[in-house]
């Protein structure tokens, strides 16, 4: 799960499965992507309290060497806060090494 305020990342917090498979760290700082649903969410937040957006991305977008082509990713505000809350969900199925 992700917590990004303003276009960027604020804190990061990564599940056991997701350290599992080498997907463990997305830094502070990090610029969030327009074209991901958290990107998108962005524009729609002002006064927008039931705001949510869905969908695959590639996780190379997130990650620097991703160990999967693709993540479920869902984002949602944080009531009135300006901030995000993202979570990134990999399918055990979607391998590279195919």
């Amino acid at each position: 799960m992700i917590v990004s305020k303003a276009g960027r990342v604020v804190w990061a917090f990564h599940s056991q499965s997701m350290r599992a498979i080498g997907m463990s760290f997305v830094a502070g700082g990090t610029a969030v992507v327009n074209t991901t649903p958290t990107g998108k969410l962005l524009g729609k937040l002002k006064g927008a309290d039931d705001a949510f957006a869905e969908g695959e991305v590639d996780a190379e977008i997130w990650y620097e060497r991703p160990y999967r082509r693709h993540l479920w990713e869902e984002a949602m505000p944080l009531g009135n806060t300006g901030m995000i809350l993202t979570f990134l969900v990999h399918d055990d199925t979607d391998h590279d090494d195919d």
